[in-house]
């Protein structure tokens, strides 16, 4: 059965991920119309863009986190990166990638898509990419992440609108990591006594198992 979408309107977040330097506060200026507010995140010296989507859809809140590498947490950048995803149930993700660098874009997309939320793939700098002679066929992309993919050349204004469709069509992936049977049994099991709300149960118990705690103490 297809995965239902998420509508975006103003009752809801459009969060933007990714690595650092992948072109994310290009993006974030492209869907908000430059206007942004920039703060520290609440106990911290990190700084939080926030803005209002212009022009293309209702007025959501547009949210620019830092750049991380993982969501593990293991970084002040990543921690805030976390907590704002897992404090806002009713967003939906976008993950700025570096087209050139996939492998290291998808260590962060793949837990994305075990949170249960929904999450659309944007590979900017495809011009990069194409310079250097890497292609990337997102369509079987999107197929195997179950989730839309967007090509851009952001500084360029390149695919803004392919980028701005495909969120009107967001909805959590369908990927699912093989662990191996023993850890998956684990998975499962600590799964079975985590709390459904919010990020899913899985992914709270994957993070477990791998050491990292949630914002609000659980895994």
């Amino acid at each position: 059965m297809p995965q239902a979408t998420a509508a975006i309107d103003n009752s809801r977040k459009i969060i933007l991920v990714g690595n650092p330097n992948v072109g994310k506060s290009v993006i974030f200026s492209l869907l908000t119309g430059q206007y942004a507010t920039v703060s520290n995140y609440p106990g911290t010296t990190v700084e939080i863009s926030r803005g209002r989507a212009k022009g293309w859809t209702e007025a959501a809140e547009v949210i620019d986190t830092p750049g991380i590498v993982s969501l593990e947490a293991a970084s002040e950048d990543e921690q805030i990166t976390r907590r704002i995803i897992e404090e806002s149930p009713e967003a939906v993700i976008v993950q700025v990638a570096d087209a050139k660098n996939l492998r290291r874009s998808l260590l962060v997309t793949l837990p994305l898509i075990e949170m249960g939320l929904p999450v659309h793939l944007n590979l900017n700098m495809i011009d990069e990419a194409d310079n250097r002679g890497v292609a990337i066929d997102s369509r079987t992309l999107s197929r195997l992440l179950g989730i839309e993919v967007s090509e851009t050349a952001a500084i360029q204004r390149r695919g803004l609108d392919s980028l701005k469709k495909g969120l009107k069509r967001i909805r959590p992936g369908t990927w699912r990591i093989d662990y191996g049977r023993e850890t998956a049994e684990a998975i499962e099991a600590i799964a079975a006594l985590l709390p459904t709300n919010g990020i899913s149960p899985r992914a709270r118990a994957v993070m477990f198992l791998a050491g990292s705690a949630g914002s609000d103490g659980l895994p």
